[in-house]
């Protein structure tokens, strides 16, 4: 029998389907935060939406230019109340790098933790210029 000519009932995949897998599978691809970047005409901040977290729960770097904001896996608080037959809570870690332009130091990065939104403030300057000078031939 043909796929056409086969009966089809419209509720086949959604009594069959395991629907907890594909959230799962959804979840291992968003795993990473989503993040907004805003400029303003003297700063530019990142926006990382990581709810559910402590400010002690990330780790910033700055190193030649790269930004690295992570977060370390840790292990979910041990539930003496039972076990669980299906657990979807985000534990991992992540890691998220940006490039700033050169000129940038640490002393220009600030960042807070309000609300479940790590904000990066990177402020905005001018590089500054080779100055030239004349040297004398002696």
């Amino acid at each position: 029998m043909s796929n056409l000519t086969k009966p089809h009932f419209l509720f086949d995949d959604f009594l069959t389907k395991d629907w907890f897998e594909t959230q799962r599978s959804v979840k291992r691809t968003l795993g990473e935060p989503k993040v907004n970047i805003l400029e303003t005409k003297t700063e530019f901040t990142i926006q990382l939406a990581a709810p559910g977290l402590k400010k002690e729960d990330f780790r910033l770097d700055f190193k030649s230019g790269l930004l690295t904001v992570e977060r370390v896996a840790k292990e979910p608080a041990e539930n003496t109340q039972g076990h669980y037959t299906h657990q979807e809570f985000n534990y991992d870690a992540f890691q998220r790098r940006f490039t700033l332009p050169k000129h940038i130091t640490k002393e220009d990065v600030q960042a807070t933790y309000e609300q479940g939104i790590l904000s990066v403030q990177i402020l905005k300057k001018v590089p500054a210029k080779n100055e030239e000078s004349q040297i004398e031939i002696q």
